[in-house]
């Protein structure tokens, strides 16, 4: 089992009326969806070919779930998924609308018996459900959840059988083919209830796409979050992560891209006299990333681990460029520290190490040639210098 969550199946199994509660499968209804609307669950992505589309069931009670979809575009001729009428999953190609990458819109879902959750309803057997609708006028999944009442007979109908087999398609049956239960856990397995929290990420709340945002001399971490609200949905906020670099000629150090916004924040934010001490530090790349880890993580590189792996999830499958951003600095941020700061940090850099490569086995080649991702020259170095490093 993933550490992040060892502690919860450790919890479900000592503890009696929480272990049944726990170990209930669930329903993610996804209603009125148009045809053509793309629906992503855990890495796996189907296009929906029916205008009664229900939603996923027997969905595990346990790990990580994330959920993302994006509304039909033009209509064109494209492959499309659906079930028969036994219920076994085909392929068709209709003319209909493809998804649109500008409408795609998502929720992540961690269930923690520490934690309750607005969006989620729960009944005494411990079977759950989260429901959303369709939002026609804003081509997105509402962020308001669907009322408790229907919610209750939505699961109990499902868990009953009485939704046609057509209409609802089994979690396993839904990812068979595309990503393994197995590979998603590894992908997935540092993001925990903390780190959620700190990034004000509620389990079942809608996430939409967070845009880069240069606000030179203020807190953007803060400013951010001020000039979001009103938004349908939460865009998710990263502080700066400072990319630095030591140098062993006379010049003590430089920064690895004059113009990189989060080495600006973060600086920007120091007083004079921690600036002074950090362009003296003989190591500054080791430095910044102790000073993160503290900051940032409370000490836990764990978070840290879980943080590039929910970064790179809500870019890959919501197009979220701040969620690159935060990726990309990151990954930057590892790598210029020193062969000292890898061995102190041993586990830090075996699990990053992991994360990353599995990472980059999900992004298309192309994917380094787009100078919008790769920073000018900035990113691929980077990967270089981790790769130098471990």
């Amino acid at each position: 089992p993933s550490p992040a969550h060892s502690s919860l199946r450790t919890m479900m199994t000592s503890t009696g009326d929480s272990a049944a509660s726990l170990d209930a499968p669930g329903v993610i209804a996804l209603l009125d969806l148009p045809p053509g609307t793309s629906a992503t669950v855990d890495g796996s992505t189907h296009t929906i070919r029916r205008d009664d589309f229900v939603g996923i069931s027997s969905v595990p009670p346990t790990g990580f779930h994330f959920v993302a979809v994006s509304s039909a575009g033009d209509i064109s001729s494209s492959s499309q998924i659906g079930s028969s009428s036994d219920g076994r999953s085909v392929n068709n190609t209709d003319s209909i609308p493809r998804p649109s990458a500008l409408h795609t819109t998502g929720f992540v879902l961690l269930m923690d018996p520490e934690e309750e959750s607005p969006y989620i309803t729960k009944e005494e057997n411990g079977s759950w459900i989260v429901a959303r609708r369709y939002d026609a006028q804003t081509e997105e999944i509402s962020s308001t959840p669907i009322n408790n009442v229907t919610s209750t007979n939505l699961l109990k109908t499902a868990g009953n059988g009485g939704i046609d087999p057509r209409r609802i398609v089994p979690y396993e049956r839904f990812i068979t083919g595309q990503q393994p239960v197995e590979k998603w856990n590894e992908m997935t397995g540092y993001i925990s209830q903390t780190l959620l929290n700190r990034r004000g990420i509620v389990s079942g709340s809608k996430i939409i796409p967070g845009a880069f945002e240069e606000e030179d001399g203020d807190d953007a971490y803060t400013s951010s979050i001020k000039t979001r609200k009103g938004i349908d949905g939460s865009s998710i906020c990263y502080p700066p992560i400072p990319c630095i670099q030591g140098s062993s000629a006379s010049f003590p150090m430089h920064i690895s891209r004059a113009s990189h916004a989060g080495t600006k924040r973060y600086l920007s934010n120091l007083s004079p006299s921690d600036r002074t001490a950090l362009f003296m530090d003989a190591e500054p790349g080791s430095k910044i990333l102790d000073i993160v880890l503290k900051e940032n993580y409370e000490g836990r590189w764990e978070e840290l681990v879980g943080d590039i792996q929910l970064s790179f999830l809500l870019f890959l499958h919501l197009g979220c460029l701040s969620s690159f951003e935060h990726w990309r600095d990151c990954i930057s941020m590892l790598s210029f520290a020193s062969f000292t700061a890898v061995l102190a940090h041993m586990e830090l850099y075996a699990c990053a190490i992991r994360t990353i490569t599995k990472q980059l086995s999900w992004i298309e080649q192309d994917f380094f040639e787009e100078v919008e991702y790769s920073g000018g020259n900035f990113f691929i170095p980077a990967l270089n210098r981790f790769i130098m490093l471990c």
